[in-house]
């Protein structure tokens, strides 16, 4: 799948509606299996198959766009990892800090942080099972200490399915907050009310089948 090409008929489309892109910066992406096994071997980041396919056709997304139209103010924006960002896994003033239970430092540090949310101490983390499977999770802030930790919200998605789901609604803030919810892919609109206003400007809004 062209990650890429779909991200920039979306970008278009805000364009077309008289959108101001803020930033964007994509980096080359993840060329073959061997950068993969750098990765591996130098930071012990497990790249699975599905992990690849992302990484092999887009490295990470940093974009930010806005739009105010007949008195209605829209935005969106990714903040997707870059593969070597997300090797370093630096999670230590982001996700947890020295004072937090121990307990909950040693889970937390088996978290990835996949996105931040940005004006915001939330994030979305990828967390590999025994099996070099893996789960997405929210991760708000002061969610963690006290068992926390182990009770993080699980976003049933793939990093494929998230970035469809985030392209589908133009990358827009609020939808990140309620992606672990099961209303969410039955009632977006229900759920996300800005969501409406996003219609009103671009047309109905699909999320992509999963």
């Amino acid at each position: 799948m062209d990650y890429i090409k779909i991200f920039e008929n979306t970008k278009q489309k805000i364009l077309n509606a008289g959108g101001e892109i803020l930033r964007e910066d994509i980096n080359l992406p993840l060329e073959d299996i061997d950068e993969a096994k750098y990765y591996e071997s130098e930071f012990g980041l497990k790249i699975t198959d599905n992990l690849f396919k992302f990484y092999n056709k887009m490295d990470g997304l940093d974009f930010e766009w806005q739009l105010t139209k007949d008195g209605i103010f829209l935005n969106g924006f990714a903040c997707i990892q870059d593969i070597m960002t997300l090797a370093e896994n630096k999670t230590e003033n982001n996700l947890w800090v020295d004072w937090y239970e121990k307990e909950d430092i040693v889970e937390i540090q088996k978290h990835y942080i996949f996105e931040k949310i940005i004006g915001s101490d939330y994030y979305i983390t990828i967390k590999y099972n025994e099996d070099s499977t893996y789960k997405l999770f929210y991760v708000a802030e002061g969610s963690i200490n006290f068992g926390g930790s182990k009770k993080l919200p699980e976003i049933p998605l793939t990093i494929e399915q998230y970035f469809l789901v985030l392209n589908s609604c133009y990358f827009s803030l609020d939808i990140r907050h309620h992606l672990h919810k099961q209303t969410f892919y039955t009632n977006p609109i229900d759920v996300v009310p800005k969501l409406k206003e996003l219609e009103a400007v671009f047309g109905e809004i699909k999320l992509p089948e999963l």
